[in-house]
């Protein structure tokens, strides 16, 4: 096969590869606004192992929120508020 018939194949080539590559899939989309300005989604996160997405029920990040606060609240030292 000459060289010049090699190159003649090779966008073709190139092209069926990226056809049966398929499309990548797409990333979940992730909520812009997290649910604290201070902690942001760290709740979530430590729960779930990943951030939130759109497809994530609000009532459930904040519940989430809530109950890490909470516990983080519950292990800090109260002695300095008693009297």
């Amino acid at each position: 096969m000459t060289l010049s018939r090699r190159m003649a194949f090779f966008p073709i080539l190139l092209m069926v590869g990226f056809i049966s590559c398929g499309t990548p899939p797409t990333p979940e989309q992730l909520h812009t606004d997290s649910v604290s300005l201070i902690l942001g989604d760290a709740s979530f996160q430590a729960r779930f192992g990943r951030p939130p997405t759109v497809h994530d029920d609000e009532e459930l990040r904040i519940r989430v929120h809530l109950e890490y606060v909470l516990e983080l609240l519950r292990q800090r030292p109260t002695s300095p508020w008693r009297s």
